[in-house]
C-alpha cells in the first residue's frame, strides 16, 4: 500500500508544475505563409527538392507555429504574380505576419538583376521576360498590408534580391547582414517574445546564397527545418536573427539576410503554439523597469497659478522617493482574464453584470453606462474569454478593488509576499514585502517624469502628441466627456491600443501618458498637496489616510489635450468601473 504522505506530496507536486505554467501567447494578429514550389520545368531541368521542402515547411508552421499555409506548386509566371496580387486584398489584422517562401531555378543576366524562374519560364531568355525580376517581387510584396513579411528565396543567384539595397557586387558579400550578424548575440540572449519586436514594421529577407549557384537538394531548406523543428528558446520564440546564427548561417552556400522596401525595425518571430510559457520571476523581471529614487519637484510646473483647473496639483513641493521597479506594460486583458479564471468558482455576478469578490465589486461585465462600449471580454458557461483580436489591450472596466486583488494574486502566483490585507473595512498595506501593488501618486509622477524631470507629458515637452489619446478620428463623437481632442494628429486607434504601443520617455515606459487612466493607492484629495508641503517627512508619501474616491493618473484614449500632463490628477470611487480605466503593477527593488 501506497502511503499516503507520499500520495500527498506527489499531488502537490502536480499541483505546482500546472500553476507554474501560462497558456502559450496569444498575441493579436495572424500568420499566414505562401509557397511558391517549382519542381518540374517547361524547359529547364526538373529538381527534386523544392516541392517537398516547401510541404515539409508548411506543415511544420501549420502543426506547431499556428501559420495558415498554402503551397502553390510548380506556377507560372502568371499564377504567382496573380496569387500575390490576391494576397494584396486579403484581410488581415493589426500586426498579422507573412512570409512568403520561393523554391525553385533561379538565373541572372549580365547586369546581375536576378529572376526567380516558374514552370514555365524559357532556358534561353536573356530578358528575363519569362522569369520574374526580383525588382519586380520586392515592390509588389512591399505594398501587400501585412505588417510584418519575411521573403524566403532559395533558388540559384537569390542574392541578387538583396544586391539592390546594399551596393555593387563587389562590396555586396561585405554588407550584407553585418547589421544582423554582429548583434546575433543579443538577438540570441533576448529570444523571448516581446511585443515591441511586433511594433514597427517589417520587410525581412533570407536568401539560400549569393550571386551563385545552389544545390538541390538544398542545404538552406534543410537548415529552415531544423531550425522550426527545434522549437526556438523556452518560451518557443524563434526571432528572425536567432534562426539565421544557428541554423542558416553554417549552410553551403552561405546564405545572406537583409531588409527590404519600407522596413523600419520590427522583426519576424516563429511562435511555438505547443510550448507553455513558464511563469518565473525571469520572465517577469523583463517586463519591470528599475527606477532609482531621489528628490523632485511634485505637482503642476507649467500653467498659471492660478488656473482652477490645476489647483489640485498645487503647491508644488519637494517629494523623494525610493527605488522601485515598475512595469513597462499596463495590465492587459488576456492577463486579467487568467486571474478571473482562476478565482471563477468565488465570483458572484451581479444582475448588471458586475462580478463581486469577497464582497467588493471587482469588474463590470456589461457596462451599461459606457458611451463608447469596448466590452471585450465575455463569460462563456463559467470561462471568461478575450475576444479575439484584444488579448494584449488593456484591462478596463476593473475596479480599484479589482487592481488591488491581481496584485496579491499575481504576487501569490509568483512566489512573492502579497502586499495587500483586505477586508470589509477597508485595505491595509505591507509596504516592506516584494510583491505587487499600485503605484503611489509620487511613484507614478516620478516614473512618468523619467524621473522627476522637469516635463509636462510622458512623452516630453513638445506639444506633438506620441500617444493613445482624442485626436482626429475621435473629433465626430458626440459624447459629453470628449471635450477637445488634439488638432492635426492621428495615433490609428478608436479606442484603446495593445499594452506594447507609444514607449514613451527616457525609461520607455508604454503608455504612461494615453491609452487608459491608471488606478494608483492614493485616497484622492483635491487640497492634499497644501498639507503635504508642510510635512516633517515628504519620504514616499502615500496620500491621505482616507477618502471616498482613488487617485488616477495618466489620461485615457478619449482624453483631451488639457489632462494629458503627468502632473494631472483625476479620481474615482474605488468601486468605479470605466471603459478608460485600467492599471499598471510596481513593487520595492
Amino acid at each position: 500500500m501506497v502511503n499516503g504522505k507520499y500520495i500527498s506530496l506527489l499531488l502537490l507536486f502536480l499541483l505546482c508544475k500546472l500553476v507554474s505554467y501560462a497558456q502559450p501567447y496569444d498575441r493579436q494578429g495572424k500568420d499566414f505563409a505562401l509557397f511558391f514550389a517549382v519542381s518540374g520545368y517547361d524547359e529547364w531541368t526538373p529538381l527534386a527538392g523544392p516541392v517537398s521542402n516547401a510541404m515539409d515547411i508548411a506543415d511544420i508552421l501549420k502543426n506547431d507555429y499556428g501559420f495558415e499555409t498554402e503551397v502553390v506548386k510548380n506556377p507560372t509566371q502568371n499564377e504567382i504574380l496573380d496569387k500575390i496580387n490576391e494576397y494584396r486584398n486579403k484581410r488581415v489584422s493589426e500586426n498579422s505576419q507573412l512570409m512568403i517562401f520561393f523554391s525553385g531555378h533561379g538565373s541572372h543576366d549580365i547586369n546581375d538583376i536576378g529572376y526567380f524562374v516558374p514552370q514555365d519560364g524559357e532556358l534561353n531568355d536573356p530578358h528575363g521576360q519569362s522569369s520574374i525580376s526580383y525588382l519586380t517581387l520586392d515592390r509588389k510584396i512591399d505594398n501587400l498590408k501585412f505588417d510584418h513579411i519575411l521573403v524566403v528565396i532559395d533558388a540559384c543567384y537569390s542574392g541578387s534580391f538583396l544586391k539592390n539595397y546594399f551596393g555593387t557586387k563587389s562590396n555586396f558579400r561585405k554588407r550584407v547582414g553585418e547589421s544582423f550578424i554582429k548583434q546575433r548575440q543579443r538577438f540570441i540572449k533576448e529570444a523571448y517574445y516581446n511585443d515591441e519586436n511586433l511594433v514597427r514594421k517589417t520587410r525581412l529577407v533570407y536568401t539560400s546564397g549569393g550571386i551563385e549557384k545552389t544545390p538541390d537538394p538544398s542545404e538552406f531548406a534543410k537548415g529552415f527545418v531544423e531550425g522550426l523543428n527545434n522549437g526556438g528558446n523556452k518560451y518557443g520564440i524563434i526571432t528572425f536573427s536567432y534562426l539565421y546564427a544557428n541554423f542558416l548561417e553554417t549552410k553551403f552556400p552561405k546564405p545572406r539576410v537583409g531588409k527590404f522596401g519600407s522596413h523600419e525595425t520590427g522583426d519576424f518571430l516563429f511562435i511555438n503554439s505547443n510550448i507553455p510559457i513558464p511563469l518565473d520571476t525571469t520572465q517577469i523581471e523583463e517586463n519591470m523597469i528599475l527606477i532609482k529614487g531621489g528628490e523632485y519637484k511634485m505637482g503642476d510646473l507649467f500653467g498659471k497659478e492660478k488656473n482652477p483647473q490645476r489647483k489640485d496639483e498645487r503647491p508644488v513641493h519637494d517629494v523623494f522617493v525610493g527605488d522601485f521597479v515598475i512595469s513597462k506594460l499596463e495590465v492587459s486583458n488576456v492577463d486579467f482574464v487568467t486571474f478571473l479564471n482562476d478565482i471563477s468558482d468565488k465570483l458572484d455576478v451581479s444582475s448588471e453584470g458586475k462580478l463581486k469578490y469577497k464582497g467588493h465589486v471587482i469588474f463590470d461585465l456589461q457596462c451599461t453606462n459606457c458611451k463608447v462600449s469596448i466590452e471585450r471580454i465575455s463569460n462563456n458557461s463559467g470561462k471568461f474569454e478575450v475576444a479575439k483580436g484584444f488579448e494584449r489591450h488593456p484591462i478596463v472596466l476593473v475596479s480599484w478593488y479589482g487592481a488591488i486583488y491581481y496584485c496579491n494574486w499575481y504576487s501569490k502566483k509568483n512566489g512573492l509576499n502579497p502586499v495587500y490585507k483586505i477586508n470589509q473595512n477597508g485595505v491595509v498595506a505591507d509596504w516592506e514585502v516584494n510583491g505587487f501593488r499600485l503605484p503611489t501618486e509620487a511613484e507614478w509622477e516620478y516614473a512618468a517624469k523619467g524621473g522627476g524631470k522637469d516635463i509636462q507629458f510622458a512623452w516630453g515637452n513638445e506639444y506633438k502628441p506620441f500617444a493613445n489619446i482624442a485626436d482626429e478620428e475621435r473629433n465626430n463623437l458626440s459624447e459629453d466627456d470628449i471635450i477637445n481632442y488634439w488638432k492635426n494628429y492621428n495615433d490609428g486607434y478608436s479606442t484603446t491600443s495593445p499594452v506594447s504601443t507609444f514607449a514613451q520617455g527616457e525609461f520607455r515606459i508604454n503608455n504612461m501618458t494615453g491609452n487608459v487612466w491608471e488606478w494608483c493607492w492614493d485616497w484622492y484629495n483635491a487640497s492634499y498637496y497644501g498639507r503635504s508641503i508642510n510635512s516633517q517627512n515628504p519620504k514616499n508619501p502615500k496620500g491621505p489616510n482616507k477618502g471616498n474616491e482613488k487617485s488616477l493618473r495618466g489620461s485615457s484614449w478619449n482624453s483631451a489635450p488639457g489632462t494629458q500632463r503627468v502632473s494631472k490628477r483625476f479620481k474615482a470611487s474605488p468601486n468605479q468601473c470605466s471603459n478608460s480605466i485600467g492599471f499598471r503593477m510596481v513593487r520595492i527593488n
